[in-house]
């Protein structure tokens, strides 16, 4: 409802425009990203799913774990996920590696007694 949406605006401390520019911003970098990265063509070897796959099971204690053809496209899509992520940041590295960054407005804090 419409109380509800401005609830949770308000919850978060923004208004309908800053959540309408923070999707845009979103957008924006979501198409950069996927024209630098192409993204969506991402995929998962089965060796990298069955080895993601042994690491969440060794990682549980005390439940069993369901086997990996059960949990086959949840295993697949972190395994694309993490592959995604690395590739952002290898590109984000690769711009601040790039970047002539200059702060230009001088900032001081005030001396307290």
């Amino acid at each position: 409802s419409t109380a509800e949406y401005e609830k949770a605006l308000a919850a978060r401390g923004m208004t309908e425009q800053d959540l309408r520019s923070q999707i845009s911003e979103n957008l924006i970098v979501n198409a950069y990203l996927g024209q630098q990265l192409r993204l969506a063509s991402t995929t998962a070897t089965d060796a990298e799913v069955q080895s993601l796959y042994a690491q969440l099971a060794a990682g549980q204690s005390g439940t069993s774990t369901p086997p990996l053809s059960q949990v086959r496209s949840q295993v697949e899509q972190m395994v694309i996920r993490q592959k995604q992520q690395a590739s952002v940041a290898a590109l984000v590295a690769q711009l601040r590696s790039k970047a002539d960054i200059r702060i230009l407005i001088a900032t001081s804090t005030a001396a307290t007694n």
